[in-house]
């Protein structure tokens, strides 16, 4: 289970990063474009704790997740349902319902509280 999350937000990364290159987020509201901004430093920074058995990390993974997710959709509402078959939107999203379901049970294992 630790190694979807870890996989999970480096694909994050790797997506925002090309995001990034590409032009980066012009056309995205401000606050929102400073948030997917950060995602370059926060995404790897939760997979590393996530991988090193941090609760601290796993709890930061759910709520990464959440706010990626809201934020997405926000961007996106105008273009569902067609935007949820976009390859990209289909792996968020199903990455985001295992987060959300597994978050918990992972925490309650984490070894380390830090």
């Amino acid at each position: 289970m630790r190694a979807v999350y870890v996989v999970g937000f480096l694909v994050g990364t790797t997506t925002h990063a090309i995001d990034l290159l590409a032009g980066g987020y012009a056309d995205t509201p401000a606050p929102l474009a400073v948030f997917f901004t950060a995602l370059l430093v926060i995404d790897p920074l939760t997979a590393v704790l996530v991988a090193l058995d941090q609760r601290h990390g796993v709890t930061l993974a759910f709520a990464v997740i959440v706010l990626d997710l809201l934020a997405n959709w926000y961007l996106n509402w105008s273009r569902l349902p067609a935007a949820l078959l976009h390859p990209t939107w289909l792996l968020l999203n199903l990455f985001s319902v295992f987060v959300l379901v597994t978050w918990l049970p992972l925490r309650r294992r984490s070894n380390r509280a830090g």
